[in-house]
């Protein structure tokens, strides 16, 4: 019997390892105690076929017989662990854990493969659980974590940016892993937020960009922040009239950086 909206779990023909349940349509990864690749920077994928007619059914698994190899690069093994680990986190873990994977990726992104987007994605999205199920719109469940929560995501969106375009679109096409990173990021984004709205934006520290300049504007309900290659705003319509800002060269220089933009 088939189920109109997944595939059921199913055993892999690697001793003790699962496939997941899977949506109709995506792609998962086997569940692995051990982190391998079948192929260069891939780790062992399969997709749920089929319909909401005929019900879903699991593709063949040619690619679960395949050799699978450890991976080459030792960032890819810490990020695998903070993967692994950020199910188990507890809720003052995270900020740890953002640390840990900005200190892996800031000097990695040329050489990230479709793997380490699908681990880093994994990660913020087990955090994103871990902070909704322990009310992250409360403010008092927050503290004074959410500048540091705002940074670390900042970080690695604008981190991401700098990943070659092949492998984030292969990251994507194989794992669906840009769209479970932005949609992860926009949610704990989103509920901080609505929390920090109790108590308006105004007069929190926001500049975590060390020597970068921190916040161009600070209105009353408004929240910017700037970083290489990502910039964030955050308005409360309840307080500001604010639906979007401008970007503008301060120089004739394209050096791919928004440090080169003054944001109105």
């Amino acid at each position: 019997m088939n189920s109109t909206e997944i595939c059921f779990p199913e055993p892999s023909d690697r001793n003790g390892t699962w496939w997941p349940k899977a949506p109709i349509g995506q792609s998962v990864t086997l569940e692995q105690k051990v982190l391998c690749s079948i192929e260069p920077g891939l780790i062992p994928y399969r997709k749920c076929l089929g319909d909401r007619i005929y019900g879903g059914t699991w593709e063949s698994v040619e690619k679960d017989s395949k050799q699978c190899l450890p991976p080459v690069n030792p960032e890819t093994n810490k990020l695998d662990a903070i993967h692994k680990n950020s199910s188990r986190m507890q809720i003052d873990e995270i900020e740890g854990a953002l640390k840990g994977i900005n200190d892996v990726i800031k000097t990695y992104t040329k050489k990230m493969e479709p793997m380490d987007i699908y681990l880093v994605s994994g990660a913020i999205e087990n955090f994103r659980e871990t902070l909704l199920n322990n009310g992250t719109n409360n403010a008092a469940v927050i503290g004074n974590k959410s500048t540091s929560y705002y940074c670390g995501l900042s970080d690695v969106l604008s981190h991401m940016m700098s990943v070659e375009r092949s492998v984030m679109n292969g990251s994507q096409s194989l794992y669906n892993a840009t769209n479970r990173l932005l949609d992860s990021t926009e949610s704990i984004i989103n509920q901080l937020s609505i929390a920090e709205s109790e108590r308006g934006f105004v007069g929190v520290d926001r500049n975590c960009l060390n020597d970068r300049r921190g916040n161009d504007s600070e209105e009353q309900g408004t929240m910017l922040l700037r970083k290489p290659r990502f910039v964030l705003l955050v308005a409360d319509p309840d307080e500001a009239n604010v639906t979007g800002m401008a970007l503008i060269r301060k120089n004739t220089t394209e050096d791919h950086d928004f440090d080169s933009y003054d944001v109105r």
